[in-house]
């Protein structure tokens, strides 16, 4: 089936770091009637590059505007954002948010490509659950992955009441956890990775990142961590360590892309 993003839904104003900023919502076909919305911000003439961002929620609540600080302050600086969502539980488990999150990068992807921006500079990336499942788009065009509070192991147990939502999320964590976990997945062509986490993490603990950081090495995999002190779970853009290595990940990954032609 063709995938593509047919016209504009809705256009608004977001208040934010020191701005306003327009954005708009799109429809995506070829995916789930449920998952069809997607906001897009657009930067002022040719983008940098894109990110395909997804929002986190346990993989069991939409929180879309989880996202927006960090699209918007992406979009500040040249990128254009598209930030997709996906079916959650308890309704919807796994595979399919999973399925989601590949079909709409795609769709993204084709659309990218047809208003003359560089496909072959679209990266995906997410922010806790949506990092996990951003992870897993391995084939296909990802330049690139951003992963933040991202858990790249859903094999091992994780502190508190998150790995209930794990368990229900996975249905049989010891068939399914291996296929959604990227720590189990390393492989060479296993696109670049810049991974944002925090020490504090009491969710998601840091030492995750650690772990897939030494396995995307062992790989030689280009990545790149940056684990800040005092941070806990999610992105808190108001901290300015934050905005620092949302900066500091995002540049790493235009220079070490090459663009099209």
């Amino acid at each position: 089936m063709t995938r593509r993003l047919s016209g504009l839904a809705a256009v608004g104003l977001l208040a934010g770091c020191g701005s306003r900023h327009a954005y708009r919502d799109i429809e995506l076909d070829g995916v789930s009637p449920e998952v069809t919305k997607v906001r897009v911000y657009r930067p002022e003439g040719q983008a940098k590059a894109t990110l395909v961002l997804y929002h986190g929620g346990r993989w069991e609540r939409q929180l879309r505007d989880e996202v927006e600080p960090l699209a918007q302050h992406l979009s500040n600086r040249g990128w254009l954002v598209l930030c997709p969502t996906y079916r959650v539980g308890p309704r919807y488990r796994w595979p399919i948010p999973m399925e989601d999150v590949k079909a709409t990068f795609s769709a993204s992807k084709e659309w990218v490509k047809r208003i003359g921006e560089d496909p072959n500079r679209v990266f995906v990336g997410g922010i806790s659950a949506g990092g996990n499942l951003a992870s897993l788009v391995q084939k296909k065009g990802p330049a690139g992955h951003l992963l933040i509070s991202a858990p790249t192991d859903l094999t091992v147990q994780l502190p508190g009441s998150l790995d209930s939502s794990v368990a229900t999320f996975l249905v049989d964590r010891r068939e399914n956890g291996p296929a959604a976990s990227a720590a189990h997945q390393v492989k060479g062509d296993t696109p670049r990775t810049a991974i944002i986490h925090g020490i504090d993490d009491d969710k998601v603990p840091h030492d995750q990142a650690v772990r897939y950081a030494s396995r995307l090495q062992r790989a030689l995999v280009p990545h790149v961590l940056l684990s800040i002190p005092g941070m806990g779970h999610g992105l808190d853009l108001a901290d300015s360590r934050v905005r620092r290595a949302v900066d500091r990940a995002t540049d790493w990954l235009l220079a070490t892309t090459p663009t099209s032609g």
